[in-house]
């Protein structure tokens, strides 16, 4: 059962929030979104907002509350649907001349199971036995294979290419997802945040405020430390979180 979700986007000193996020949960299954149009990039929110939209009329045009499909089948529909989006969104930008994108994490809540998506640097972190633990893996310059085994970290952190991204819908034709899942734990904590949040709010600060008496605190009481820890750390980007707990009998 999803018993608990809370979320917000904001804008910060941002002109433009180039976040978006979405978030439909009914009972035992539900799908959350968390999509960060590329900073430094044109129409940034434009990708952002394909990407959740799209999934938002795709989700509320199938009755998979009520469905028998499995989540194999669910899972292969949205990659289907995101490689459908990037193409659109690719399109949009080369004809303008532009080049932009964005991340994206989606989560998949099936009855016991779940799957997530990815592509970028946006990230989902699990709660469990009063640890945090990330599930995704930022698609960045440094976790190349070919960089992180042969150069030293103090080149790769000194290195231009740092923290570049090296994945985002819409920015090539072509979109490599990652995807991971398991099965789910008799009670769960997820959450889903773009790099404004992690930025700001680091590891151990996250896992406190998400391990620490998670059985008291709601989600929306952890929703609200998270964003207070991101505006007193001096956010300067845009930055999301969705907070989603799980309680299965």
């Amino acid at each position: 059962m999803i018993n608990d979700v809370a979320f917000f986007s904001e804008r910060g000193p941002r002109e433009v929030n180039q976040d978006a996020i979405y978030a439909s949960a009914r009972e035992s299954r539900g799908i959350f979104v968390v999509a960060d149009g590329m900073g430094g990039h044109a129409d940034g929110e434009i990708a952002s907002s394909a990407i959740v939209n799209g999934i938002r009329n795709w989700w509320d045009s199938n009755d998979f509350a009520k469905g028998d499909a499995g989540i194999e089948a669910v899972a292969r529909q949205c990659g289907s649907l995101l490689n459908n989006i990037n193409q659109e969104v690719f399109t949009c930008f080369s004809e303008k001349g532009l080049v932009g994108g964005s991340t994206l994490v989606v989560l998949i809540i099936w009855d016991d199971e779940y799957v997530i998506l990815s592509a970028g640097d946006s990230r989902i972190y699990q709660v469990r036995e009063k640890s945090l633990e990330q599930l995704t893996t930022d698609d960045v310059w440094e976790n190349l294979p070919e960089v992180k085994y042969e150069m030293g970290n103090e080149r790769v952190v000194a290195d231009a290419r740092f923290g570049r991204l090296t994945e985002a819908l819409g920015s090539e034709e072509r979109l490599k997802i990652s995807r991971c899942g398991g099965m789910l734990a008799r009670r769960e904590t997820f959450l889903l945040c773009s790099d404004g949040v992690y930025k700001y709010c680091p590891h151990e600060k996250l896992e406190s405020v998400l391990c620490r008496g998670k059985s008291l605190r709601s989600a929306d009481r952890m929703k609200e430390m998270i964003r207070k820890c991101a505006e007193k750390s001096g956010v300067d980007d845009n930055y999301s979180a969705i907070v989603c707990k799980v309680k299965r009998p």
